[in-house]
């Protein structure tokens, strides 16, 4: 039997001894359990795309010192790696005698030895003409895991299940939405009302559909015999309780990628600056000091990832909280530090 060419995220991004070793019955069930858990659609809903465009625009927008390699481009995926997968993994290379970071799409981490400079990678590179394969060291390689697995501190945990169960319930709606409207012409006639059979193809067509007076619909849907003279709709009609869990299952993947609900929902004025606030302080800032630190052990030089930019719209409320501190009794320096000013 052949065996697979790719096993999946979620065989690629554990310390799995079955992609070196070779079981093929291991990387079929890491494969299963990828395609369960639905990780790839759930990549392309709403709302993870809006999360995870929000961490793009936010490290794009770090200042960088110590890594004059580190694009705004790089950046940009290094965020979305961090808000989707929870962990980011660039490729040292060297062309040219000048040092460039590599992004990895999907790699594997095996090794017996308990320093991670001494780990080997199975990388995934991109390029135009298809994927690259690559064996690297771990001290070629800057690796930032933001939330490490519980005992395995070379994989992240990724906010996954929180995505499939979205993608689910995306999948449900998009289901609903696929039927025509039609309209129900409703006349006052006496011809004979159409068959179940004949009236599913008329309203399966949209348009207008033309039913005979009340008296003749009997034994036909309770929609169409409540019909009035006139004209009826028949539109989608999803759930209520499947739009409400789509709601609440947004806000649990949009918390899940430290992302206040108040950015998605167009909220505006002081709630608005709050909310980047929260999110530049809570999700950003740490994840860039994460980055930060991996590749200042890669390149064994201090980097630094500054979100000093990001806080430019919350200036009048530290200087309110610098103010407030003062008056407290706080002496310049500490309240200064407090409020980061």
């Amino acid at each position: 039997m052949r065996p697979v060419r790719r096993a999946g995220f979620m065989a690629r991004a554990r310390h799995v001894w079955a992609a070196v070793t070779g079981s093929y019955t291991d990387l079929v069930t890491a494969d299963l359990e990828r395609r369960a858990l639905g990780y790839g659609d759930a990549e392309r809903t709403l709302a993870v795309k809006a999360g995870a465009a929000l961490w793009e625009a936010a490290f794009r927008g770090l200042e960088v010192t110590g890594a004059p390699m580190l694009t705004p481009q790089l950046l940009a995926h290094a965020g979305r790696m961090l808000a989707l997968r929870r962990e980011a993994l660039f490729v040292l290379d060297v062309r040219a005698g000048r040092l460039h970071l590599l992004p990895a799409g999907w790699w594997n981490v095996y090794g017996r030895s308990l320093d991670p400079r001494e780990w080997i990678y199975q990388v995934d590179l991109g390029s135009p003409s298809g994927t690259l394969t690559r064996r690297v060291a771990g001290a070629g390689v800057a690796h930032a895991v933001l939330t490490p697995a519980r005992g395995e501190p070379w994989r992240a945990v990724p906010i996954t299940r929180d995505a499939a169960l979205w993608a689910a319930i995306e999948d449900a709606l998009r289901q609903e939405t696929r039927f025509k409207r039609a309209k129900l012409l409703g006349v006052d006639s006496g011809t004979a009302a159409p068959s179940r059979e004949d009236l599913g193809e008329m309203l399966s067509d949209g348009g207008i559909v033309v039913l005979p007076g009340e008296s003749t619909r009997a034994g036909l849907p309770n929609q169409v015999q409540a019909a009035r003279i006139g004209v009826a709709d028949i539109r989608p009609d999803p759930a209520d309780g499947l739009v409400t869990t789509r709601v609440q299952a947004r806000d649990e993947l949009l918390a899940a990628m430290g992302v206040p609900r108040e950015l998605i929902t167009g909220a505006t004025g002081p709630a608005a600056r709050e909310a980047y606030r929260r999110f530049a302080a809570l999700a950003i800032e740490p994840a860039a000091r994460v980055l930060a630190q991996a590749l200042s052990t890669a390149l064994e030089t201090g980097v630094t990832l500054s979100t000093a930019a990001l806080m430019a719209a919350d200036v009048p409320a530290r200087a309110r909280a610098l103010k407030g501190l003062k008056d407290a009794g706080l002496s310049l320096a500490e309240a200064r530090e407090v409020a980061r000013i």
